[in-house]
């Protein structure tokens, strides 16, 4: 892995959260359950089975990465993020892992890509949309595909969002204006993690939780169910769309 010296060190909560996520993200159910979510959008838009140069933009530990690059051929892969988190887990022999400000990323200097990932990184940008801008600029007419993850649902903000430097939770007709505006093509855009909507919303209604930034340890075979359940309900609504989720999921060219 080759790059650019790191940016300035994070904030004390959010570097144990992204030393946390360095150890879970290939292996807890959220994580799990969103990477699937992206491959399944991968294999139902993209146009072949390869591609010359991935982007994957607020890469934090390069977990989702990791796991996509074996299940697709790709040429080359770009990691840009904010903070110095090493991603020790994409077995892949072209990897370059670029410091950046999201704020003011620029596309000069660097290759168009036919494939970019954007996951949970939008919600932390005061103008996301000079980042899509700057991507469809990049991307130029390749007609690279984008796949977006944010957080839903301003009615489930809550503490962790705070703790976390999030600007907004997205509706659905609020993401797909915003890719809109930017010069992608939306192909599709839907709620993800139903059954987490009450929980959340029933947590907030009770009060500020816990002050941390941290994903609750589980027990293996509960941390396999909980997956299973999640990606079971994805399935399932795939055909009926339903108009809630603490989460969504787009797709764009």
């Amino acid at each position: 892995m080759t790059g650019p010296a790191p940016g300035p060190p994070a904030a004390p909560a959010m570097r144990q959260h992204l030393e946390q996520l360095d150890r879970i993200d290939q292996s807890y159910w959220w994580h799990r359950v969103r990477w699937r979510a992206v491959r399944s959008t991968l294999r139902r838009f993209a146009r072949g089975a390869a591609f010359d140069c991935y982007f994957d933009v607020g890469s934090g530990g390069g977990g989702l990465p990791g796991l996509l690059v074996r299940d697709i051929r790709v040429g080359q892969v770009l990691l840009f993020d904010q903070h110095a988190v090493h991603p020790s887990k994409i077995d892949h022999p072209r990897v370059t892992q670029r410091f950046v400000d999201l704020e003011a990323f620029r596309p000069e200097g660097l290759p168009a890509p036919d494939l970019v990932t954007c996951l949970d990184t939008l919600e932390h940008l005061r103008d996301p949309g000079q980042l899509l801008r700057a991507l469809r600029q990049l991307a130029g007419g390749r007609h690279a595909l984008l796949i977006v993850t944010v957080p839903a649902l301003a009615s489930l903000w809550s503490s962790w969002d705070e703790l976390a430097g999030h600007h907004r939770r997205y509706r659905r007709a609020e993401l797909e204006a915003l890719l809109r505006q930017a010069g992608w093509e939306v192909l599709e855009c839907r709620y993800f993690f139903h059954a987490a909507v009450l929980p959340l919303w029933l947590q907030r209604r009770a009060g500020p939780g816990p002050q941390r930034l941290q994903f609750p340890s589980l027990p293996r075979w509960l941390n396999r169910l909980i997956e299973g359940i999640f990606w079971a309900e994805y399935l399932a609504t795939a055909w009926c769309r339903l108009p809630f989720g603490s989460s969504l999921i787009a797709a764009a060219r």
